[in-house]
């Protein structure tokens, strides 16, 4: 049995100009570069940045660097893999009685 976490970063951004906003994660990639490899860090496989994200600046130093557009946007979806008891178990009995009829306990 294994679990993932699938989860996104959503802006509602309203700002007036255009700032440049830095995030930072606790991604063990960015850990081991600094000599803190000694935290609690996650690893984050799948990421995928909308178009705003400023890719260079991520992979030089791990940092989230983006201009947001107005509104609306998803920033960042990902997975984690990890070893986490999962939240919902199902256990069933499937009893077949003929090629029309399905009985689920």
């Amino acid at each position: 049995m294994s679990s993932d976490i699938v989860g996104s970063i959503k802006l509602k951004t309203m700002l007036s100009g255009m700032p440049e906003l830095r995030l930072g994660l606790n991604d063990r990639v960015l850990f081991a570069l600094t000599g803190r490899d000694k935290g609690k860090t996650v690893v984050m496989e799948d990421v995928r940045f909308h178009q705003c994200v400023r890719l260079s600046r991520f992979e030089s130093d791990r940092t989230i660097s983006f201009i947001p557009p107005d509104g609306e946007s998803e920033l960042m979806s990902y997975r984690i893999n990890t070893h986490v008891k999962p939240l919902i178990w199902i256990e069933s009995v499937i009893e077949k009685f003929s090629h029309s009829r399905v009985e689920i306990m």
